[in-house]
């Protein structure tokens, strides 16, 4: 007997690399939902600022570091600035 409850799921993807623009193509096809974990810093290159607001007109973006520095690699003093 088939079940008739819907199964959800969600999708995150982390570092907006360029291959991602694969990835949101079929995310729209099929009306999936999904978060993009940006580092800040990728939001303000200018190459990939027109990609930036596509994902965040449809999608939630998550909360990432300003440059994708390992935190366990950097002094508490610059902790602050790198997660702001």
């Amino acid at each position: 007997m088939k079940s008739k409850k819907k199964v959800k799921i969600i999708t995150s993807w982390d570092d907006f690399k360029d291959e991602d623009v694969l990835v949101l193509n079929l995310l729209d096809k099929y009306k999936l939902p999904a978060i993009f974990y940006i580092p800040y810093n990728e939001i303000l290159n200018p190459e990939k600022l027109e990609l930036a607001r596509r994902v965040a007109k449809n999608y939630e973006i998550g909360s990432h570091t300003v440059n994708h520095t390992i935190l366990t690699n950097i002094h508490n003093a610059n902790l602050y600035s790198e997660i702001m």
